[in-house]
């Protein structure tokens, strides 16, 4: 009895637990479409069971709904249904022969759009090196595009801005024809348009000089050859040259290379001008000079320098060292002076600063840039004894070798200081050492003369001062009976 249940139960229970299944052919899942007319395909199956209908089902009204049912029992089915531009989602739900139903295990999801394009957009044309110019609007020809992309602008730049309009700016200089075609897409697919042409008409360029032209140089009689293709350019044509000048005349040799031919007798220097033309533009060089010197050059001349002398300073005292030079084929002079070997200065002078002992060599050369002059100081820097020593030394005899410590045949005290050295409380004078005069000597003489000036002064005044004592009564001394009074008054004092 139990057993026989049992197999009751498994028997209601298998149509349920083998149910049928439905597959989802066409469109394919996330399939994006500008046609609004869809035809919906699916397939249901069942090992035991007979299809008794399939139903399609979308989300057109907000919620899946059946939209079309199909009850003729085959196994796979199409429906055709029109839908409007939006997103959808579908399915089919297959019901069989015990009332069971199933459906695919996930919805496919479908997108109707209005992608389209229409119309044809025409060749356009537009000059060499124009600015930024609108041609066209892409809406007048594509339909619900998201972005685009363009194709064959390899020399020109398009932009397509906020409004959708194409705008349009050549490369530099480019003329010539590009072959575009403009891609609208609505997520992964899209539709393009028509290959049209841009065509870049081209339009006369200026000359224009690239950098300055060196000064040149040459000697006389003798022609010399240019690379004008350093100094000009033209993006359009090659090149003729005229010089502004009638002492030279130019020789164009090809396109970018000329002879300059100076004037048989000239020589000195000219500021000229090279021009450059294409046959209607042109370009001026900057003003360079050219000169045309002698065969035989000359070197510079050095007019004057200073110091005349070498000159001996001491640490921490600086020297200022110029210079004077003329050329006579008037060529323009450079300086380079060198501190023993090493370059300090480019200019006509030089301060040198002492910084600590020792002998430096000064050298500068004046180059006219075929020939030099050199002119070389010797700057001692040191002491005063230093200066003398190396003096003693540069002036010593063939004989005597100054400083070796032995006082030779023909050194002094004044020719060598280092060989003959004076003694102690020793000066020397003249080439002899002689005995320093003690100073407290010369003090006492000096009081001793001292004292007898003063003695000698006492003695002066006393024997004034005793003569003129001795003298003066004689002089004051009154005498009486030597004197009588006026005639007139003794008659005048007889009658009184």
């Amino acid at each position: 009895m139990k057993k026989g249940l049992w197999i009751l139960i498994f028997l209601l229970i298998i149509p349920f637990a083998i149910s049928g299944t439905v597959t989802l052919n066409s469109p394919e899942n996330n399939n994006l479409t500008n046609t609004t007319s869809i035809t919906f395909s699916c397939t249901a199956s069942d090992e035991t069971l007979t299809i008794t209908s399939i139903a399609l089902y979308t989300n057109a009204s907000g919620s899946m709904t059946q939209i079309a049912i199909d009850n003729t029992g085959s196994e796979t089915v199409t429906f055709t249904e029109t839908l409007n531009i939006r997103s959808y989602l579908w399915n089919c739900l297959a019901t069989f022969s015990d009332a069971s139903t199933a459906e695919a295990s996930s919805d496919n999801t479908l997108t109707v759009h209005s992608l389209n394009y229409a119309g044809t957009i025409p060749d356009q044309s537009i000059a060499e090196d124009s600015s930024v110019t609108t041609i066209f609007d892409l809406d007048t020809y594509f339909t619900s595009v998201r972005y685009y992309t363009v194709q064959g602008n390899n020399s020109i730049n398009l932009v397509i801005n906020s409004n959708n309009e194409v705008q349009i700016t050549p490369n530099i200089n480019f003329s010539g024809t590009q072959n575009i075609t403009f891609n609208g897409y609505y997520n992964s697919i899209y539709v393009s348009s028509n290959q049209f042409l841009i065509n870049i008409t081209s339009v006369n360029d200026n000359p224009y000089l690239i950098t300055n032209i060196s000064n040149q140089s040459s000697t006389k009689n003798t022609p010399f050859t240019i690379d004008m293709s350093q100094y000009f350019s033209d993006i359009d044509s090659s090149l003729n040259y005229t010089i502004n000048s009638t002492t030279f005349s130019i020789n164009q040799t090809s396109s970018t290379s000329i002879t300059i031919i100076p004037s048989s007798t000239f020589t000195g220097a000219k500021e000229v001008t090279i021009t450059a033309t294409d046959g209607s533009l042109t370009a001026t060089s900057n003003p360079f000079t050219i000169k045309i010197s002698s065969s035989n050059n000359t070197e510079p001349t050095i007019e004057s320098f200073s110091p005349e002398s070498d000159p001996n300073i001491a640490v921490g005292d600086s020297q200022e060292f110029e210079i004077t030079a003329s050329d006579e084929d008037d060529d323009t002079l450079t300086y380079l002076w060198s501190l023993d070997s090493e370059e300090v200065s480019t200019s006509d002078s030089y301060t040198f600063t002492a910084e600590k002992d020792g002998t430096y060599s000064l050298e500068v050369i004046i180059s006219d840039g075929e020939s030099t002059t050199t002119k070389t100081w010797s700057i001692i820097v040191g002491s005063e004894l230093i200066s003398e020593v190396d003096s003693i030394i540069t002036q010593s005899s063939n004989n005597a070798v100054c400083g070796n410590n032995i006082a030779e045949s023909g050194e002094t005290c004044s020719t060598c200081v280092l060989d003959v050295i004076c003694p102690l409380n020793s000066i020397c004078v003249n080439g002899a050492c002689q005995e320093k005069q003690s100073a407290l000597k010369a003090i006492l003489i000096l009081t001793l003369v001292t004292i007898g000036i003063i003695i000698i002064g006492i003695l002066i005044y006393y024997i004034i001062s005793v003569k003129s004592t001795k003298t003066k009564p004689q002089q004051f001394q009154y005498r009486p009976n030597s004197i009588s009074p006026p005639a007139e008054y003794t008659d005048f004092y007889n009658k009184k």
